[in-house]
């Protein structure tokens, strides 16, 4: 202590000292007269001066400084940080309020999707708050906002973190009143995020984030003014807080890392799907096999309708007699094999059995059944059903690549004489065949090729002819159809796994095997040693036998057969089976038939017959009408 007083005397003596403030003066005047050298220099008369403590002196000495009490600087606060704050006067704020469409949307809208959300009602900018709001009228303003598009929807309130959506993280004691909007959400935006799907709700949402870097503006960093406390003023310095810009860049990588990680393939998006599905709302199929797709048709455009409902299947027969089919898992797959087999053969496709276009229909189109067909592709394979299976590597290519990417070539038109057409142009040897060639054509004339030049426009007349059949012409519905498969933005991310994705929309042969089947279904038998058992193991061989019979056609029906009339589906869908497949014996001597169970996954072989050929005719006999009964709709078209 002792020694701070006498280094406080030496200071005082230093600074009041005559040489020191002759100094000091000289200096200033030499200062002055470098920064000002244009005005008369300034005769400074001022006269060393005695202060009584070096406090005044520096004070006398430096006018033009904020004075602080000395006892300021003795505080131990150290640094303090103080910003430049509103008044707090008036409560009522201004927020940016954004409604997404999609109940699956995880990212912020930004670029040329924000602007479309605001074109079409889905975003306002200025709305007003108060922060002496409660939770349920700061509810109620959201509401309003979008009262013709949240009619009986629920809605839920996110925050924009890094360009993805999070749910605001409040305390048990909190709740998002006005006060904690204004605080929380500061400089951005408030999402709306529906718990189901908007009625007509066309906003797209950009995922992928490539490109909109440009149109987005992310928060600046706050600058701060820091005092520092240990010094005789309130000098003041200017701070920017570098540590936001790469906290903000590492969270977002470190996210995208986390969706890679989690979406390693198809079908870990299909899951996550899955498991977003709400067991709570019922979406009900009463499905009438005869029509089977009008049926699905009105369900998909019901106000209620969502993707994420739970599905339950009711069949009814001709009779219009209910079979009591409530689904739980075995008649949503029947349902949707036979589904996707009718739009394959209906009027909106053409092609071959297995490499289908899409086929112009302006019934269909005013009807919007191409964004219908989509949606029910997507419904199919997220409730565990199968994918289409009969699209076109062209068609294909539309929809993961672009059309300007995608090179249609002359097998892809159905029709014979516009086919006819283009191969005379293909066979012309000179100019003068070639144009005599276009000139007779009305199908380029559609197209709008009138005139040749050359006959080295032969090749591109050919190219543009077969693009403006295969895809041009079909334009409209080939939109539609795209806009149905990227409900729950599942186009766009499927699109990433380009070759998963293909496996379930294009024809990939993969034969079902004896031997798969074998080892498909788990026997379940009785206690070794037992009577029943043997009676089992000898059934079991009989039906191992089958098997090999059917592979080697043999047999009246085929293993694709079988699988359908225990599963439901006629191939392991993209999810597979929630259950293990297993195979019973019915111990019941008026059982002559198997049966079986498509929820449950059980085929019941009855134990009566005792000869191989008397039960190879009894399971061809039951299976053959069952799967019949089941797929006679399939050769009807639209």
């Amino acid at each position: 202590m002792t020694d701070a007083r006498n280094l406080r005397g030496i200071i005082n003596e230093i600074v009041t000292s005559a040489p020191f403030c002759q100094q000091l003066q000289n200096s200033l005047q030499s200062a002055l007269q470098n920064v000002t050298p244009l005005t008369p220099r300034a005769q400074l008369n001022v006269q060393p001066q005695v202060s009584s403590s070096a406090i005044d002196e520096v004070r006398r000495l430096f006018p033009s400084v904020h004075r602080t009490p000395y006892t300021n600087l003795q505080t131990p606060e150290g640094r303090r940080k103080s910003k430049s704050r509103k008044s707090d006067s008036g409560v009522a704020f201004k927020k940016e309020v954004i409604l997404l469409d999609n109940p699956m949307a995880k990212a912020t809208l930004t670029g040329l999707c924000k602007s479309q959300a605001y074109e079409k009602g889905f975003g306002f900018s200025a709305v007003n708050f108060k922060k002496n709001w409660t939770e349920v009228e700061v509810y109620h303003c959201l509401q309003d906002l979008f009262k013709d598009k949240l009619k009986e929807v629920k809605f839920e309130v996110l925050i924009p973190m890094s360009r993805c959506l999070v749910k605001p993280n409040l305390a048990t004691d909190c709740s998002l009143d006005g006060t904690a909007v204004c605080e929380m959400f500061k400089q951005k935006a408030i999402y709306l995020r529906p718990l189901s799907m908007l009625e007509g709700a066309e906003v797209e949402q950009d995922n992928d984030g490539v490109g909109d870097e440009l149109f987005e503006f992310r928060d600046c960093p706050e600058v701060e003014i820091i005092e520092d406390a240990n010094k005789d003023n309130s000098v003041e310095f200017l701070s920017l807080d570098t540590s936001d810009i790469f906290s903000d860049q590492f969270e977002e990588d470190t996210i995208k890392a986390i969706n890679i990680s989690k979406c390693e393939s198809l079908k870990d998006i299909l899951t996550e799907f899955k498991n977003n599905i709400d067991s709570e709302h019922l979406l009900t199929f009463n499905i009438y096999r005869e029509e089977i797709l009008d049926c699905c048709l009105r369900v998909v455009r019901r106000k209620s309708f969502s993707p994420l409902h739970r599905i339950s299947v009711i069949f009814t027969d001709i009779a219009d007699c209910s079979e009591g089919a409530v689904d739980q898992g075995g008649p949503s797959r029947e349902m949707f094999r036979l589904l996707l087999n009718e739009i394959k053969n209906c009027k909106m496709f053409e092609g071959y059995e297995n490499s289908k276009n899409l086929r112009l229909c302006n019934e269909c189109l005013k009807t919007r059944d191409y964004f219908d067909i989509g949606r029910l592709i997507v419904l199919s394979l997220i409730h565990g059903g199968p994918g289409p299976q009969f699209f076109s590597k062209t068609l294909f290519s539309m929809l993961t690549q672009g059309i300007d990417a995608t090179e249609p070539t002359l097998d892809d038109i159905n029709d014979r004489g516009i086919k006819t057409e283009i191969e005379h142009i293909q066979n012309t040897n000179n100019l003068e065949e070639l144009r005599q060639g276009v000139l007779n054509s009305s199908f380029l004339h559609l197209a709008g090729i009138f005139h040749v030049k050359s006959f080295e426009e032969k090749n591109s007349i050919i190219k543009d002819a077969v693009k403006f059949y295969v895809i041009h012409r079909v334009r409209a519905a080939y939109d539609q159809l795209k806009d149905g498969l990227n409900i729950l933005n599942f186009l766009n991310r499927g699109k990433e796994m380009p070759s998963d994705l293909k496996k379930l929309f294009c024809f990939e042969e993969v034969p079902l095997t004896a031997e798969f089947l074998k080892t498909f279904f788990v026997p379940v038998l009785n206690e070794v040693g037992s009577n029943k058992r043997a009676i089992e193991n000898r059934l079991l061989a009989f039906w191992r036998d089958y098997l090999i019979d059917c592979e080697d056609n043999e047999t009246t029906v085929c293993l694709k057969q079988i699988l359908a009339f225990v599963t439901g589906a006629d191939a392991v869908p993209p999810l597979g089976f929630e259950c293990t497949p297993t195979l019973e014996f019915l111990h019941d001597d008026r059982s002559r038939y198997p049966k079986a169970n498509t929820c449950a996954l059980i085929l019941s072989l009855p134990v009566i017959h005792t000869v191989y050929e008397l039960s190879n005719f009894n399971i061809c006999t039951e299976i053959v009408q069952t799967f019949l009964k089941k797929t006679k709709s399939l050769n009807r078209r639209l």
